[in-house]
């Protein structure tokens, strides 16, 4: 993958992902590589990462435009097809994590928290009133001292 410009690599559900510098990659074996297939064509991401839990895939990059930048989550069940679930225009400051204890992907752009249970529908979330933030994820976010600022939250791992 490295032929490619592999900035992120990662070894889940049988298959390797690599994001490269504009597009996701996917392997059975390391050796034989195929391009995905994806809503967004080829971007030339700065900077990203990509994680599986839950049985999907998701990866948050961040473009290159200096006209107009913006970060994209974008989703796969399969690691071959991509779609992007939310796209914000940014100044390219992005952390992503899962938070296993609850199940919930969170992601931070620009100081703005997201969430998603399943990592194709994102929801805004307050960190001071917890609007947005659903049953299961409300109390983690009530109870638990948590830096929403760099998602520095118990029972998270953090990708940026």
């Amino acid at each position: 993958p490295y032929d490619f410009g592999c900035r992120d690599l990662i070894y889940a559900d049988d298959k390797w992902i690599c994001l490269s510098g504009s597009q996701i990659y996917f392997s059975y074996d390391g050796i034989e590589w195929f391009r995905s297939i994806s809503d967004f064509g080829q971007l030339p991401f700065s900077s990203g990462c990509v994680r599986y839990a839950k049985g999907t895939w998701v990866s948050v990059v961040a473009t290159e435009s200096e006209s107009r930048p913006e970060v994209r989550v974008v989703v796969s069940d399969d690691g071959a097809t991509w779609v992007t679930a939310m796209r914000k225009t940014s100044s390219s400051s992005v952390k992503m994590a899962y938070a296993d204890d609850c199940g919930v992907w969170l992601v931070l752009i620009d100081g703005e928290l997201y969430r998603s249970t399943d990592g194709k529908t994102w929801n805004a979330v307050d960190a001071k009133t917890n609007e947005g933030a659903d049953a299961s994820f409300a109390p983690m976010m009530a109870t638990l001292p948590v830096d929403w600022t760099s998602l520095n939250v118990p029972g998270c791992h953090v990708y940026t």
